[in-house]
């Protein structure tokens, strides 16, 4: 599925808020693609508890955008409240 903004968007880590596949919904509904590998095209990796040591790694070498999981909910109410 090819994202209508070119955004990536991973996940590392156990969420313990919601569940990965709802997680996963709001990526696309936001108008993203989930990865489950990132890379260079990768927009932003979602961090929730014992991430991956090797990912966090990658991550930073290829400077991507690290949002961690109480983030990523705070965005989603955020943009929910100012669509409404």
């Amino acid at each position: 599925m090819k994202s209508t903004v070119d955004c990536c968007v991973g996940i590392t880590g156990t969420l313990k808020t919601i569940i990965v596949e709802t997680a996963i919904r709001h990526i696309h509904e936001a108008g993203c693609t989930y990865v489950n590998d990132i890379s260079m095209d990768t927009s932003c990796l979602v961090v929730g508890d014992t991430p991956d040591a090797r990912i966090m790694a990658k991550a930073a070498q290829l400077r991507i955008f690290v949002v961690w999981e109480d983030q990523f909910l705070e965005r989603l109410v955020s943009s929910r409240c100012r669509q409404q």
